[in-house]
């Protein structure tokens, strides 16, 4: 709608989407997306300017992501700061040492750092944003699997800042309470008890029993699976 050429971002102009990748859609992996071999070789690769190596990271990393910065900072600002995030990491590539895991976690933390700057700059919170969620675009056989991501999103945006990013960190992006704790820095207990609330309160604005009834806070159950299915 504003004419930006895919992935660049409306106040640096900046491409921070390498050649043939995919937007967030039912066609891109999601996190934690298929295994990825010889990871530490594809970003030694990737630092040292090569492009396909870059794209295959962005393609598998970048989905997760998105649905992240969407409940943070909100539809309309969330490719922007992905851009922004993205920059961050070509330019700091070449410094970064470890597997996928750790590149994931970098990754998130750099969008988290990314995403308070832009709510400090807007004078807002996260919470704020619950009260405009998303509009869902309409259903349609070509875009089912992207309104149901967009009606999960939405939902989650309901909750409060810290319940939703807890939610996101533990089951969208499949981060365990340790690493979780160390991004939001929260203790583990405090963790677990925002993710069980957090499903709790999901499970009510579906109308369905809650997914972890007699269960541990902070357990992620197989019988949660169906109510955050549209999210992975």
């Amino acid at each position: 709608p504003d004419g930006r050429p895919p992935g660049r971002s409306r106040r640096s102009g900046r491409s921070a989407v390498p050649s043939g990748a995919c937007r967030d859609g039912p066609t891109c992996p999601a996190v934690p997306g298929d295994p990825i071999e010889g990871f530490s070789d594809l970003v030694v690769r990737a630092a040292g300017g090569d492009r396909d190596a870059l794209g295959r990271i962005w393609r598998a990393e970048h989905p997760g992501l998105l649905r992240y910065l969407r409940v943070r900072v909100g539809d309309r600002l969330a490719e922007d700061v992905a851009s922004a995030v993205w920059v961050d990491v070509a330019r700091s590539l070449g410094r970064f040492h470890g597997e996928r895991e750790e590149f994931r976690r970098w990754l998130f933390t750099i969008g988290r750092r990314r995403s308070i700057d832009e709510l400090r700059r807007l004078g807002r919170r996260s919470e704020d944003l619950s009260a405009q969620p998303a509009e869902v675009r309409s259903s349609g056989d070509a875009t089912a699997g992207i309104d149901a991501l967009d009606a999960a999103l939405q939902l989650v945006a309901r909750l409060t800042g810290d319940q939703a990013e807890a939610v996101l960190l533990r089951v969208v992006a499949d981060f365990d309470v340790a690493t979780v704790a160390q991004l939001m820095g929260r203790t583990e207990p405090a963790i677990r008890a925002l993710t069980h609330r957090g499903l709790h309160r999901l499970a009510e604005l579906l109308g369905e029993p809650s997914p972890i009834e007699g269960n541990p806070p902070g357990a992620v159950t197989t019988e949660a699976a169906p109510t955050m299915e549209g999210m992975r």
